[in-house]
């Protein structure tokens, strides 16, 4: 595993991390340079950071990923409904061949169900992605 990341280090330019990574096997000297990896990281992310100027900024970097999490939660729960459609209409086949009388609704209101479910995921998943996003900056 750690051979595997100290390719990864060289193919990013850390070669000095790679090379004490790739060369060691005592615990304590990869726990070192695991720590050299998380602070570069943390520097990296705060050097970022510190470039914005107030929550304009802020919001500007955040918005691609709100965006796409907003979208993805929007079909996630679309495909919720129609899965939830499909296994009611597999129940009905299966109540009637075993003879039963039971019948559960499904398909109805389509439209305005699929609609609500997606315009619910987009809020939430929005929503939830931004708290991450300004949470995160705030601790940097």
């Amino acid at each position: 595993m750690w051979k595997q990341i100290g390719s990864v280090l060289e193919k990013n330019g850390l070669s000095e991390a790679a090379t004490g990574i790739k060369n060691t096997t005592d615990k304590k000297k990869l726990a070192d340079w695991a720590g050299k990896i998380i602070g570069f990281g943390k520097k990296e992310a705060m050097s970022r950071y510190d470039k914005l100027e107030g929550t304009a900024s802020t919001l500007k970097l955040a918005t691609p990923a709100m965006v796409s999490n907003a979208l993805g939660e929007g079909f996630e729960e679309t495909s919720e409904e129609l899965l939830y459609d499909i296994t009611k209409t597999l129940a009905n086949l299966g109540y009637r061949l075993a003879g039963s009388d039971t019948q559960l609704t499904a398909w109805d209101n389509v439209p305005s169900r699929y609609a609500l479910s997606f315009v619910g995921g987009v809020i939430g998943g929005g929503l939830g992605q931004a708290r991450s996003e300004f949470r995160n900056a705030a601790s940097l």
